[in-house]
């Protein structure tokens, strides 16, 4: 391979490296501040959608019924907005190192090929963002908070029955 082509090959090589630091910086920062703040956002929203579920339920009045029905998407939709762009971030990070894998890298000069070595190894650690540090944000976690919302809504019904 000619040099000038390695060396920009190099260069685009750099300037990824940099970019993937940049994102698992922003990453862990992002992880530090808003952590607890998005667990406290998911308790908050199973207990307003299992409330407002409720009320649009077992509800008389007409009006109050419809506000909490009309009500009742935004808290999911809140949560699903979290679970969504976390899930999407951590598949675009497990696609790095595959992307990095399938550059024409066979003919690259051996200082490209170690620093590819070690943006993969690098990229192969899963990106994971976490509420409260407990449990990872994706799509099925959405999934079950909107199933505990639901249990919550059937004890209430259960309980008010008897």
């Amino acid at each position: 391979m000619p040099t000038n082509t390695c060396d920009k090959m190099y260069e685009n090589l750099c300037l990824c490296i940099e970019t993937h630091q940049k994102i698992l910086r922003f990453i862990k920062e992002l992880e530090t501040t808003m952590s607890y703040v998005v667990i406290t956002q998911f308790g908050c929203s199973v207990i307003v959608v299992c409330v407002a579920l409720f009320q649009a339920t077992y509800g008389t009045d007409f009006t109050g019924v419809l506000k909490c029905a009309v009500f009742l998407p935004l808290p999911g939709g809140q949560v699903y907005m979290y679970c969504w762009a976390a899930h999407n971030i951590t598949e675009q990070a497990q696609e790095v190192a595959l992307s990095a894998y399938s550059c024409s890298w066979l003919e690259a000069s051996a200082r490209f090929k170690r620093s590819l070595r070690i943006l993969i190894s690098r990229a192969q650690k899963p990106l994971v963002l976490t509420a409260g540090h407990l449990y990872s944000i994706n799509r099925e976690v959405f999934v079950s908070l909107v199933n505990a919302s639901y249990s919550y809504y059937a004890l209430l019904g259960h309980m008010k029955k008897h």
